[in-house]
């Protein structure tokens, strides 16, 4: 069986221009993993043992279908896994395409 995600952009849960702390606290109370380009501000709110999990897009200036493209092998990845719990408290870091 397929597993199903779901993904939710800030501006389609109210969260368009607030600070990363409250977008990363909605991720905490709704058991989301965060994506973003942002790394520095987000990586300095893991100060927590147990987090939903960070992916990280370290280019910047990539177009949506790029940043797709970084993250593509991930999802699938997630997808074949059996572990539900595998980006938990974990920081996904993508460097470059394929890194």
């Amino acid at each position: 069986m397929s597993k199903t995600f779901c993904a939710e952009a800030v501006a389609h849960v109210g969260l368009s221009g607030r600070p990363d702390h409250e977008i990363w606290s909605y991720a905490f109370e709704n058991d989301s993993s965060v994506v973003t380009t942002n790394a520095r501000d987000f990586i300095k709110l893991l100060g927590v043992e147990v987090h939903p999990g960070l992916i990280v897009l370290r280019e910047s200036g990539l177009s949506r279908e790029e940043q797709w493209e970084r993250l593509l092998p991930l999802v699938k990845h997630l997808k074949a896994s059996n572990d539900e719990n595998l980006l938990l408290s974990k920081l996904v870091e993508f460097t470059a395409p394929g890194h």
